[in-house]
């Protein structure tokens, strides 16, 4: 096992996300769900059932119009980096590809309804935007495949896994776009490889603990935030556990893990764990807390510091708001933006680098 303390003998540049005051307040009932574009200048914001569309100017935010055709909660939110697209999940089991072309007459591109239960989480495959990955709470993840390049409607559901036994709750996909791993209720990292058809196997099976989000840190490891049940709620464990690639069993193996902040606080589905490459810095929600933790690889291996938490833990007047902390990070790591129930309010916030 692992050292939880990075190696003292590495130097890391000390960062932090700071908090921007904004001149327009934007607030929602409930966002479980957010997204900000490639170039940082559009931003997503599921409000209840509707998606709030949010221009970015030099840290500030300007809504500009309200999506509504989800018929329950909006779940999932995500952009693709190169077409004017995004994808929004909901509760009411749909899946709808939206155009930013089309936001002074919003009509969506169209409307997919395969998963019999609401959509948990989805990610867009980080090598061809013709493929994104749905999981649900109907336990099935399902591949999706652009069949035409040349029309956004032609969207097909071309592969289904069922291994998870449970309601699925977090997925990632690799760098280079040919591993996949899910966590769920029913205690399971998958492990999927795609092969040279194109489709996807489960290459390995995790019995650990039920878990809301996981990440890649690059192809060959990925992290794991595990939930401990008290009570018959889940709760946030102490550890991040980080998995890495055994070339010789052909398997992941637990290598290490990194104490980080939330312990036993109440927590709550969505939120993906998202890891910035160019930043090298994971973040984690964990709890009523969001820690930052910047990676650095070595050799032969990564160190590894959690250099910032962003604590609400003393902000939650209600037990019920409590660990209602929902947000989303920029692709270049530049803007971190925070929702939280208390306040009702969104929060984007800054990097700064300490040299």
């Amino acid at each position: 096992m692992g050292s939880t303390e990075s190696k003292t003998n590495h130097h890391f540049n000390r960062f932090s996300y700071e908090l921007l005051p904004q001149t327009n307040e934007i607030k929602m009932e409930i966002c479980m769900a957010i997204a900000i574009n490639f170039t940082n200048t559009l931003l997503l914001a599921a409000s209840t059932n509707d998606i709030k569309i949010i221009q970015v100017n030099e840290g500030q935010l300007f809504s500009i119009q309200n999506l509504k055709k989800h018929s329950d909660h909006v779940t999932t939110l995500n952009f693709f980096k190169i077409k004017n697209q995004f994808i929004s999940g909901s509760a009411d089991n749909s899946i709808i590809v939206w155009s930013t072309a089309l936001l002074s007459n919003p009509k969506y591109l169209t409307k997919l309804k395969n998963h019999s239960f609401q959509i948990t989480c989805l990610v867009i495959s980080q090598n061809s935007e013709q493929v994104f990955i749905s999981g649900s709470k109907d336990k099935q993840i399902k591949f999706w495949h652009q069949n035409n390049q040349t029309t956004s409607f032609d969207w097909t559901c071309w592969q289904t896994i069922t291994e998870h036994t449970d309601q699925i709750y977090g997925l990632s996909i690799s760098q280079d776009g040919n591993k996949l791993i899910s966590c769920g209720r029913d205690g399971l990292i998958l492990v999927m490889q795609k092969d040279s058809t194109q489709f996807w196997q489960v290459q390995q099976k995790i019995y650990k603990a039920i878990g809301f989000r996981l990440s890649f840190i690059d192809n060959e490891m990925f992290a794991f935030q595990p939930l401990i049940l008290h009570n018959h709620r889940l709760r946030a464990s102490q550890n991040l556990l980080v998995y890495s690639w055994n070339s010789n069993s052909r398997c992941y193996f637990k290598s290490k893990q990194i104490s980080i902040k939330g312990e036993g606080q109440w927590c709550h589905i969505y939120f993906p764990q998202t890891y910035i490459p160019s930043k090298q810095i994971l973040m984690a929600k964990n709890g009523q807390t969001v820690n930052l933790i910047r990676f650095s690889k070595t050799t032969q291996d990564y160190n590894y510091k959690l250099e910032q938490v962003i604590d609400y833990s003393n902000q939650f007047h209600k037990v019920i708001y409590q660990g209602q902390i929902f947000g989303a990070i920029s692709d270049d790591g530049e803007y971190l933006i925070l929702w939280d129930r208390n306040s009702s309010q969104i929060q984007i916030r800054q990097f700064k680098e300490y040299l």
